[in-house]
C-alpha cells in the first residue's frame, strides 16, 4: 500500500512545499553536511519565495541542498513539483524519477510525474503512474479523475465511466465526476443513464457551475437537440445566473474534459 505523502486534492501546493522543506530542517546537521544554521537560513528563503510563486528561486534553493546531499528524495521531490508547476516537465520527470528511485512508496511521486507524462501526451505512462497513485485514499479521487480522463480520450468510455463511478461510489461528493459521468453516458446514447447523472448533479451542485451545466444537459440533451443547440442555451443560461456561485472543484482541467465531450457530441 502506498504510504500518503503531499498534499490533497484540493490543499495548496504551496503549504505542501513549505511543510516538506520545514520537515528536512529538524534532520541533524550532519546528514546535510552543513550547519543548522546555514539550513534555516536556506529553509527561510524558499518559505518567502514560495509565498511570491517564486518557483526558479525555490529550485534554486533545492539545489544548494542536493549539492550537500544528492540522496535526498524529498529535496527532489520538491524540485520536480517546482519543475511541473514551471511546466519544465523533462526536469519535472527526471527529478521525480529520482525520487521514485530513493523512495518508491510515496504515492505524491507517482501523481505528479502521471501529470507530467499527460502534459506530455504520454497517455500510457500517465495511466501507469495514476494507477500507482490512486491506491493511496489521499489521492484516490484525483488519480482516478485523471486517468478517466486519458481512458476517455483513448476512446475507452466503458473504463472511463467506471473509474469515475468508483470516485461516486466512495461517497465524497465530487460532483464533477457525476457531470461527467452523465455527459460521457450522453455520448454513449445511454439516455436514461445520462438523466439520472444530470439529476444527481443538479442536487448536489445546488446553484453552481455544475448545476447549471447539468441542467442545460438534462433540458436540451435528452431531446437529442443539435450540439450547437445545447452550446448556445449553456452559454446563456451562464451568462443569465447572476447568483452563480464559486465552484472550486470546477477546474480548468474538468472545463478542459467539459469541451473534449462537446467536440465528441457534435462529432455524432
Amino acid at each position: 500500500m502506498l504510504k500518503k505523502n503531499g498534499n490533497s486534492f484540493h490543499s495548496s501546493t504551496i503549504r505542501f512545499i513549505l511543510f516538506v522543506l520545514l520537515t528536512i530542517v529538524v534532520l541533524p546537521a550532519y546528514a546535510l553536511g552543513a550547519e543548522n544554521a546555514n539550513l534555516k537560513t536556506l529553509v527561510e528563503s524558499a518559505r518567502k519565495n514560495a509565498e511570491i510563486n517564486v518557483y526558479l528561486q525555490a529550485v534554486g534553493i533545492c539545489d544548494k541542498f542536493l549539492k550537500m546531499d544528492l540522496e535526498n528524495s524529498e529535496v527532489h521531490m520538491i524540485q520536480g513539483i517546482c519543475y511541473t508547476i514551471l511546466r519544465d516537465y523533462e526536469k519535472a520527470i527526471a527529478e521525480l524519477d529520482k525520487a521514485i528511485e530513493l523512495d518508491p512508496d510515496k504515492a505524491v511521486l507517482y501523481l505528479y510525474r502521471g501529470k507530467c507524462h499527460w502534459r506530455k501526451k504520454d497517455k500510457e505512462k500517465a495511466i501507469q503512474d495514476f494507477t500507482k497513485a490512486s491506491e493511496a485514499d489521499e489521492f484516490k479521487t484525483e488519480a482516478l479523475f485523471r486517468r478517466a480522463h486519458l481512458y476517455s480520450r483513448k476512446g475507452e468510455k466503458e473504463k472511463a465511466i467506471a473509474d469515475l463511478t468508483t470516485i461516486i461510489d466512495s461517497g465524497k461528493g465530487f460532483a464533477p465526476a457525476i457531470l461527467i459521468r452523465g455527459i460521457e453516458n450522453r455520448v454513449l446514447d445511454n439516455i436514461e443513464m445520462a438523466a439520472a447523472d444530470f439529476d444527481a448533479t443538479i442536487e448536489k451542485a445546488a446553484g453552481q457551475h455544475a448545476s447549471v451545466i447539468a441542467s442545460v444537459f438534462r433540458k436540451y440533451s435528452i431531446k437529442k437537440v443539435k450540439v450547437r443547440k445545447l452550446w448556445n442555451n449553456l452559454c446563456l443560461s451562464s451568462m443569465s445566473n447572476s447568483r452563480i456561485l464559486p465552484d472550486v472543484e470546477m477546474s480548468d482541467f474538468t472545463w478542459g474534459w467539459i469541451m473534449d465531450l462537446f467536440g465528441e457530441l457534435s462529432e455524432k
